[in-house]
């Protein structure tokens, strides 16, 4: 007479195809992009960010040289940190952009790239113009 022995393998084969597909299936699930909001915080208003970008750019405003370009690396370097650190409306986000980037174009021309300078002054000018309520 012939003893079978049981094998646990096809059970332990299932098992931990069950554990990869739901590993699988928790890293590829679309997740939240916002954190959530600390301490009951409500969401930024466009007034508020209209308020919050203008005193951010404040000292740029001021910093500006005869040609409308702003002179100040300081200035310019500390907008640049502060706009990435607001929260921005949906209605405001190509503005924003607009700004991040112009002011990233300024803080490297103002570090030697002349080019970057130019191209910087030139977005945030036209940035300025369209938008009033930056002034």
């Amino acid at each position: 007479m012939i003893k079978r022995h049981h094998v646990l393998f096809p059970l332990i084969l299932v098992f931990l195809t069950f554990i990869l597909a739901t590993a699988i299936g928790l890293f590829v699930s679309p997740r939240a992009t916002r954190a959530p909001m600390e301490g009951g915080a409500s969401p930024v208003t466009e007034a508020g960010y209209r308020k919050e970008a203008r005193e951010v750019l404040a000292p740029v405003l001021a910093s500006q040289d005869g040609s409308g370009a702003p002179s100040s690396a300081d200035a310019v370097s500390q907008a640049y940190e502060s706009l990435l650190a607001l929260s921005v409306p949906t209605a405001y986000k190509e503005v924003h952009m607009g700004l991040v980037t112009s002011l990233y174009l300024l803080r490297d021309g103002l570090a030697g790239n002349e080019e970057a300078r130019t191209t910087g002054a030139a977005r945030f000018s036209a940035l300025l113009q369209d938008n009033s309520w930056l002034k």
